[in-house]
């Protein structure tokens, strides 16, 4: 074979590789668009999460609570503990009723 002939395959040899890499390629680019169309709304998130972690929060100092009515704190406080228990034996009364069935 004359030597036209050799350049000839080897020109059809790198063009069909620059074909398929150029094919490769551009599934790669199709494939990174689907995916960043996907996560672009997540990516929006972190964006709002960072600027509102870099802005500075204000503080405000708690109030003493000296002048409040301890009475009152108190009764407060045995209401909630009575809630807790009637929460809690409610729910010893599904776990029992539950078991029974």
């Amino acid at each position: 074979m004359p030597f036209w002939g050799w350049l000839l395959v080897d020109l059809g040899i790198l063009v069909l590789g620059v074909a398929w890499w150029t094919y490769l390629g551009y599934g790669l680019y199709q494939r990174g668009r689907k995916t960043q169309k996907m996560l672009q709304p997540l990516i929006d998130q972190a964006n709002a999460l960072q600027t509102a972690q870099e802005t500075p929060g204000e503080y405000q100092k708690p109030t003493d609570d000296l002048h409040s009515d301890p009475r009152k704190m108190e009764r407060n406080l045995e209401q909630r503990k009575r809630a807790q228990a009637h929460r809690r034996a409610e729910r010893q009364r599904r776990l029992i009723a539950r078991l029974r069935k």
